[in-house]
């Protein structure tokens, strides 16, 4: 056998064993716990922190939902405050094994407070269903209602309107189970006469050049 060909061989193993190396990475699943040390990566684009979050779906079977992917932003949250976003926005109990996957630690305290709210929220569904509303307009009988994403999503946004509304006395209530921090595109909101008043979303941007119309509740 010549030296070109021995030569020729070897060239060949090495490029198949590269190509191995290269197919093998691909395949290997990156450990939760990485990914999610990816995840709050601020240096990373929004558009990577979502193909991030798919590949976390993928080896949760799926239960991270699409929505939720679409709309993910980082913004200034860290680890532990995406974590539980993470669960409270796609129904994923924090169990022990959930908790190392992710946070390589098992997070006793979040998962004995999620399981908390969850025993409460049986008991508080009516009365966020049918919030109700203050008969006057004056600070002391005014009540301010939130989505509770708004605290996971943007944690110092929302402790800022907290002190805002406590500064002025006026109450403010959480909204758990909504699907987006937007509450004017669902509340009513009630006019100095007493009425409450349902906006329809209907912006011009989403249906031609009709803008949202209103209805008043009796």
């Amino acid at each position: 056998m010549s030296i070109e060909s021995v030569i020729g061989i070897i060239a060949g193993l090495i490029a198949i064993g590269g190509a191995v190396i290269s197919l093998y990475k691909k395949l290997k699943k990156r450990p939760l716990t990485d990914l999610m040390n990816q995840l709050v990566d601020k240096k990373l684009s929004c558009k990577q922190h979502r193909t991030i979050l798919r590949k976390m779906s993928i080896q949760l079977g799926g239960k991270i939902k699409n929505e939720y992917i679409h709309k993910f932003v980082l913004n200034d949250r860290g680890k532990e405050t995406v974590f539980m976003d993470i669960c409270e926005s796609n129904e994923i109990e924090p169990t022990e094994e959930i908790c190392k996957k992710f946070m390589n630690a098992d997070m006793k305290k979040f998962r004995a407070d999620y399981n908390s709210r969850r025993n409460n929220a049986t008991t508080s569904v009516q009365s966020e269903k049918s919030p109700s509303f203050p008969s006057s307009l004056d600070n002391e009988g005014q009540t301010v209602y939130m989505s509770e994403l708004l605290m996971s999503r943007y944690p110092e946004t929302c402790k800022n309107l907290i002190k805002i509304l406590e500064k002025h006395h006026i109450n403010y209530f959480f909204i758990k189970g909504t699907k987006d921090i937007w509450c004017r595109d669902y509340m009513p909101v009630q006019t100095e006469s007493g009425k409450l008043i349902q906006f329809t979303y209907n912006p011009s941007y989403l249906k031609g050049k009709r803008s949202g119309k209103s209805h008043v509740l009796m």
